[in-house]
């Protein structure tokens, strides 16, 4: 179940992001998913503590990163 609220919830996430990009561009969609990620981060922070939170952060951001060169090779992109 949670796995599933998860990842319907991820992939609604980017989707709301995407069509931002599309509709008002990418300084748009790119404020809106900052300001998703600070407020999930700072629920971490609150509810786990800094250091499990830091952990739980450093771990989904090596999976969001080896995924992304899984399926798209690993590229340069600009910042």
């Amino acid at each position: 179940m949670q796995n599933t609220l998860t990842a319907s919830t991820s992939e609604e996430m980017v989707k709301t992001i995407l069509q931002l990009e599309s509709d008002r561009g990418p300084a748009v969609a790119r404020e809106f998913a900052e300001g998703c990620l600070y407020g999930a981060l700072g629920y971490l922070v609150v509810r786990l503590g800094s250091r499990s939170a830091y952990d739980i952060i450093q771990a989904a951001a090596d999976a969001v990163v080896s995924r992304h060169i899984e399926e798209h090779g690993e590229h340069q992109h600009e910042r």
